[in-house]
């Protein structure tokens, strides 16, 4: 999001997507085009809502939960190397069938991977949050929203939930500029690739790159 949001963010000046408040003043600009939390936004007036102590209290409370759940899980996984099942993938050896994919073991450690990625996302979206409350006195967007055990569909998880901060930019910066030349449904798939092209090179990046060669392996 680091890298990719302040593209996006520009993208969306481009287009005349930007909320009208984020020019009011050069801290409002600054804010917006610095830093990857999502704000809110009073719908009639347009300008940001600001914080109040009960906000600032409860993004502290949301933080330190989210902190401590995060050192929990660790403790607890840490030594399996985050796949307590012993599926085909945590022994090393490759999935290569449909039924590989949909073993309750396998499944069982893709679910415990996606608690810490929420989590590990969760903490850096509420610390970050947290941070611009009290500097700023703006109120920041909950980034997660505990999508994975809360969601009650799809389109809860995705469109309200999980990193809602990623969601706001490619919203202005995705789909409301195609939806001004196409429909709804383009727009979102448009969307949709563009949030797979970016996870995809995310997962490039801390995945393709931190992999240890095993060309020595392979000869002998």
């Amino acid at each position: 999001h680091l890298s990719i949001g302040p593209i996006l963010h520009l993208y969306t000046a481009m287009c005349g997507f930007v909320p009208p408040v984020v020019t009011s003043s050069p801290l409002d600009y600054a804010i917006y085009y610095a830093t990857p939390t999502e704000f809110m936004f009073d719908r009639k007036s347009g300008q940001r809502v600001m914080a109040t102590l009960h906000d600032i209290r409860r993004s502290l409370i949301g933080a330190t939960k989210t902190l401590i759940t995060n050192l929990i899980l660790m403790s607890l996984f840490s030594s399996y190397n985050y796949e307590p099942f012993q599926s085909m993938n945590a022994r090393e050896e490759s999935l290569s069938s449909i039924r590989d994919y949909l073993d309750m073991k396998h499944l069982g450690n893709c679910f415990i991977t996606a608690m810490m990625f929420q989590q590990l996302v969760g903490l850096f979206g509420s610390a970050t949050a947290l941070t611009i409350e009290v500097m700023t006195g703006y109120r920041a967007v909950e980034s997660m929203r505990n999508p994975v055990m809360e969601a009650t569909s799809p389109s809860d998880f995705w469109g309200r939930r999980w990193n809602v901060a990623v969601h706001g930019v490619l919203k202005r910066g995705v789909f409301q500029p195609v939806r001004r030349f196409s429909s709804s449904f383009v727009a979102a798939l448009m969307a949709f690739i563009a949030s797979g092209l970016f996870h995809e090179y995310l997962v490039h990046l801390t995945v393709m790159y931190n992999k240890e060669p095993r060309v020595a392996d392979d000869i002998f």
